[in-house]
C-alpha cells in the first residue's frame, strides 16, 4: 500500500496536495496565496483538518438523505 502512495504522490495527481492545500485556504483567489503563505502553518493544518473532518460529516448527512428518499 505505501508503495502505491509513494507512487500517486510523485506522479499522480496527490503531487499538487500542496498546491490544492494553498487554494483551498485562499478561497480559491490566486491573488491571496502569498497571503496564506505568510500564515501559520499549525493553524492552516487545523482549520484543512477541520474541513475535511466537515466535509465527511456533510456527505454521511447526504447519503443518509438521499437513501432516506
Amino acid at each position: 500500500m505505501q508503495e502505491e502512495t509513494d507512487k500517486f504522490n510523485k506522479t499522480g495527481f496527490g503531487r499538487w496536495s500542496w498546491f490544492a492545500m494553498i487554494e483551498r485556504l485562499a478561497g480559491h483567489d490566486i491573488t491571496k496565496f502569498d497571503e496564506v503563505c505568510d500564515q501559520n502553518f499549525i493553524n492552516c493544518l487545523n482549520l484543512l483538518s477541520y474541513w475535511k473532518e466537515k466535509d465527511a460529516e456533510d456527505k454521511k448527512r447526504e447519503d443518509i438523505l438521499k437513501q432516506n428518499k
